[in-house]
């Protein structure tokens, strides 16, 4: 009973109509909010698309690949990240990756890059990484730090250092 005991405590809404399922936040009397989950049925699957919404504006997309969309509407990656260009120093990247280790040398983010080397075995081809060029406190330094499989864990093969050296 929406005008009944406890009504105003009714925080959110299920929609459903013939192939979309949404759940919504409930922000005034007539039931007008914003949606925050919405899963779209396919014609042939039960579920073709998982989107979150923030403000209104899809922010996250799912699809029945499971290729994940971030901002982007769709896409042919596994994940697709769209943002601004972000070049000026005071920015940080489109994609952020760092690590979660108390600060030290050889401390940073990293990407790796991997597959199957045999039919069931999966190994790392490639790794980069940014780093903690030194273990000062306070201390910005970094280096930029590439890494290649040679049987095993990748190894160091090209390390740019905060001095725009390039060390092999």
């Amino acid at each position: 009973d929406e005008d009944g005991p406890g009504a105003d405590l009714k925080a959110w809404d299920v929609i459903a109509d013939a192939s979309v399922l949404s759940f919504r936040t409930r922000t005034d009397a007539d039931g007008a909010g914003q949606t925050w989950l919405r899963a779209t049925r396919g014609a042939t699957t039960a579920i073709s698309t998982v989107e979150l919404l923030t403000g209104g504006t899809v922010a996250l997309t799912i699809d029945t690949s499971q290729k994940i969309s971030i901002v982007s509407a769709s896409t042919t990656a596994s994940l697709d990240i769209l943002g601004p260009n972000r070049t000026n120093a005071n920015e940080v990247g489109i994609l952020r990756v760092r690590s979660s280790d108390a600060f030290a040398i050889d401390k940073g983010g990293s990407i790796s890059f991997a597959g199957l080397y045999t039919a069931g075995g999966v190994a790392e081809f490639g790794r980069i990484y940014g780093a903690k060029e030194n273990a000062t406190d306070g201390n910005f330094l970094g280096y930029l730090g590439f890494a290649v499989g040679t049987g095993g864990s990748p190894s160091e093969v090209l390390r740019l250092n905060s001095s725009s050296q390039a060390l092999f």
